[in-house]
């Protein structure tokens, strides 16, 4: 978007400040409401008017007949008025060369849309209270925008050419509103996409509860971008539906994507014990929760038996598996039996690494009369952690609530990693 729409609209409104003078002159200070066009009278008006690009103020004269010429200044401007000095036409030359139009006239109806009224023009958005339309194949630029004088409201068309030599070409810009994912009780992430633009421009999006999006309580956020770009929201309320509207700022000139909508999810605070995500299409059991109880970790509800954590221990030790409390850190070998069986419960999962076995543990008459609840299997026995212990050796830990081959609850080992006499579990983080 060039530079010169926004002079553009300086230009026009020091025309709509002339008009002015002729138009409000006669109103009484504190008069709140004045006449009302509809839309029909707005398209005459308009009709009324010329956009013949490049035509010189004499044929502009015989075009204006039954309009008055109200005043000429500097011999590149001419502003006429109807009879009744309700409508306002201004003409702005330069080297007798036509190359705007304004209409100054009565306010719309509420229920008159100057849209239907432009056909062929589309709209491409706001230049702070102007609304800006565009035609290519009529090389027209408009800014419609409403004034006040003296209490009474009035409306300003004006009508530009794209292209001239005063003014450039206006640049195809378009904002795309994206999906909203990773919704949440209280937050969403919500994509976009800008075109027609070269380099890093401010956008942001607008959202609220109310579909309108109005501007007294609608939220905002902003971020610099070019092509996609993804915008955070935090702070929002469970289960609510929100709306929201993509926008772009260019030149001062906002650009507008559709309104889409996403509902917030349920604030759910999870219990050691508790099915996850919940009862109806459980994937493991909690045996961690943070103090929210709003995150935590799951174990799976299987686990497998006369695995080797590696078969061969001498090239595992190129694998990075030395912490001891977070098993997504630990990398373990791609040909590690228990490594592929974890593997195959999904994205997320791994293998718990010796901490996290011991808090299994530490939770496990929980876990295990929820398994018992459901049908499955209790987790009992020595489990192989991610956690190496040397080159060719593993820990384990003893989950049971007594003692297990030869070792007390909650103790762990360690065994050279192609032991087959080990079992093994999933878990996840929530």
């Amino acid at each position: 978007m060039n530079k010169y729409i926004y002079n553009i609209s300086i230009f026009l409104i020091s025309i709509l400040l002339v008009g002015f003078f002729y138009s409000c002159s006669d109103k009484e200070n504190g008069e709140i409401d004045g006449p009302v066009i509809n839309e029909n009278e707005v398209e005459k008006t308009l009709n009324s008017a010329t956009f013949e690009w490049g035509i010189s103020k004499e044929k502009v004269k015989k075009h204006m007949d039954g309009y008055s010429l109200v005043t000429s200044q500097d011999n590149d401007f001419l502003m006429f008025s109807n009879k009744g000095k309700t409508r306002f036409i201004s003409y702005k030359f330069k080297n007798d060369s036509l190359y705007s139009t304004l209409i100054l006239m009565p306010q719309m109806a509420e229920d008159a849309d100057l849209g239907n009224i432009l056909k062929g023009y589309s709209f491409v958005g706001e230049l702070d209270d102007t609304n800006v339309y565009q035609n290519n194949s009529k090389n027209t630029l408009v800014c419609a925008y409403e004034v006040e004088k003296d209490g009474t409201m009035y409306q300003a068309v004006g009508f530009t050419p794209i292209n001239s030599t005063v003014i450039s070409t206006l640049s195809p810009v378009v904002v795309t509103t994206g999906e909203a994912d990773e919704i949440k009780y209280s937050s969403v992430s919500l994509s976009g996409n800008i075109s027609g633009v070269t380099a890093k421009v401010k956008v942001g999006v607008y959202y609220d509860t109310d579909r309108t999006l109005p501007s007294s309580s609608r939220k905002t956020k902003t971020a610099n971008a070019l092509d996609d770009f993804t915008i955070q929201i935090t702070g929002l309320t469970e289960q609510t539906t929100y709306y929201y509207q993509m926008y772009a700022v260019i030149d001062n000139i906002y650009y507008y994507g559709d309104t889409k909508t996403f509902t917030t999810a349920k604030d759910i605070k999870y219990q050691v014990g508790d099915l996850y995500p919940n009862s109806a299409s459980p994937i493991g059991v909690v045996f961690y929760t943070a103090s929210s109880g709003r995150t935590g970790k799951i174990v799976s509800f299987d686990y497998e038996t006369d695995l080797a954590w590696d078969t061969n221990g001498e090239n595992s030790n190129s694998a990075s598996c030395l912490d001891a409390t977070n098993g997504a850190n630990n990398i373990m070998p791609e040909n590690s039996p228990v490594a592929k069986w974890v593997a195959n419960h999904g994205t997320g999962w791994y293998c718990p690494s010796r901490g996290e076995l011991v808090t299994l543990n530490s939770n496990l008459s929980k876990v295990n009369s929820t398994l018992s609840s459901k049908g499955y299997g209790n987790h009992q026995g020595l489990y192989w952690s991610s956690t190496q212990y040397a080159k060719t050796k593993a820990y384990f830990v003893c989950v049971s609530s007594g003692s297990y081959g030869g070792y007390n609850s909650g103790k762990y080992g360690n065994a050279v990693k192609n032991d087959t006499g080990k079992r093994c579990c999933a878990i996840k983080k929530f």
